[in-house]
């Protein structure tokens, strides 16, 4: 990176040149920068989607689990011990 003094003594040509360069290097830094913040979103969006594809816990396990026992005693005539 050229600093002050430096760009002072260079030729104008040269001088806008070398603010050009210092410019792209500020925002590679900025840009690396954030390379480590996208992964994370991106590992954390692919937690998400995994997430929200898997059954919801209420259809697989209802709370109202005495209304299925009562609905088996009633088609099967017995009662099951509850697990």
């Amino acid at each position: 990176m050229y600093q002050g003094k430096t760009l002072r003594k260079m030729p104008p040509k040269t001088r806008r040149f070398a603010k050009a360069i210092n410019g792209m290097e500020k925002e590679l830094r900025r840009l690396k920068a954030m390379v480590e913040p996208m992964r994370q979103m991106e590992h954390d969006q692919i937690a998400l989607e995994r997430t929200m594809a898997r059954p919801n816990k209420d259809e697989v396990f209802p709370e109202d689990v005495s209304e299925l026992m009562q609905q088996q005693v009633l088609a099967t005539g017995t009662q099951r011990a509850p697990a």
